[in-house]
């Protein structure tokens, strides 16, 4: 539609975002924003800030705002086309459970690795993803390695989980992560 596209990366980073975005409200240059954000709860002043300098806002993939069960949006004119972390850290543990089913020695122990420790959103994701293993049969969870959204983070994290728990049976958390932690798996 003879649209033109700009890619801004925070590089994961919460207030890098927050700036990006403020400075693309400041500088007028776009008409829509896509905005997937690292740190739903610091994007909210933002995101009001674009909506109300007529920028069309469209959040996708992750919530802005406090509510991390829901895809209702949350900031009044916006576009949310979104996956709510605790609908997808149960998913995940439905996963994780179902992968402990096909354990043949013993209990099965799964590792979940969070995102981001430091984020709203992972956290709700890790709560309803440690509280659905946990209720669906998987006999110790481990939920402290923060596995990150890079392979390299991931393949960190299982080096560091396999020193720690070389019995862990599952894991499992963001595709990102897995990539790098797939390859150590035995």
């Amino acid at each position: 539609h003879n649209a033109e596209a700009t890619f801004l990366d925070s590089n994961f980073n919460g207030p890098t975002q927050v700036n990006q975005l403020q400075d693309a409200v400041t500088s007028k240059r776009y008409d829509v924003v896509i905005v997937q954000a690292n740190d739903g709860t610091a994007m909210v002043n933002p995101i009001k800030q674009a909506v109300a300098a007529g920028i069309t806002v469209v959040i996708e993939f992750t919530p802005v705002g406090g509510k991390y069960d829901s895809a209702t949006p949350q900031i009044p004119g916006t576009v949310t086309v979104i996956d709510p972390p605790t609908v997808n850290g149960v998913g995940l543990a439905k996963l994780g459970n179902d992968a402990c089913k096909t354990v043949t020695s013993g209990a099965c122990k799964v590792a979940y690795f969070q995102g981001f420790a430091n984020y709203p959103l992972d956290t709700a994701r890790t709560k309803a993803a440690v509280d659905a293993l946990k209720s669906g049969g998987a006999s110790t969870v481990i939920s402290n390695f923060v596995g990150g959204y890079t392979p390299d983070s991931g393949r960190t994290a299982m080096q560091n989980l396999l020193q720690a728990h070389p019995d862990v049976n599952v894991v499992i958390g963001s595709s990102q992560a897995l990539e790098g932690a797939t390859p150590l798996a035995k």
